[in-house]
């Protein structure tokens, strides 16, 4: 197996694991110790903060992934989000709505495991699925 396809491996295991199958026992065999993630969260205590909250907001979230590239020690991994708002999210209440979404994460990779990951999500798109937005020309 390549360099290239063993990262992109380590990179899917977040999503199909942690996201999908929610095994935080596996954090530290996937993140390094000193990994550095969205919001500012450290470590595999922030890793697994970050998860349970998330998975609070979307009990029923999945994430499919649609395709991964790999150069040097980057992964990105183009996703498709699925899940009902069930907690306050980026200050806002539970809406109870199912939304999907389209999304790109980005993994560092450093001795075979994710260093650091930044996630990047259409909010345009989420935004007017709950309500929060209202459609371009829409009253």
């Amino acid at each position: 197996m390549s360099n290239f396809s063993r990262n992109k491996e380590i990179a899917a295991s977040f999503f199909l694991d942690l996201l999908n199958e929610r095994r935080y026992d596996r954090i530290p065999e996937i993140f390094t110790s000193d990994c550095q993630i969205n919001d500012g969260l450290t470590g595999h205590q922030g890793v697994e903060t970050w998860l349970r909250s998330f998975h609070d907001i979307f009990p029923d979230c999945f994430d499919t992934i649609r395709a991964q590239w790999a150069e040097g020690d980057q992964v990105v991994t183009q996703i498709w989000f699925e899940g009902t708002h069930k907690g306050k999210w980026m200050g806002y209440p539970e809406t109870g709505q199912h939304c999907a979404w389209p999304g790109i994460a980005i993994h560092t990779i450093r001795d075979g495991k994710i260093a650091a990951k930044e996630t990047i999500i259409e909010q345009t798109h989420v935004f007017r699925q709950l309500g929060w937005l209202k459609p371009v020309g829409g009253s």
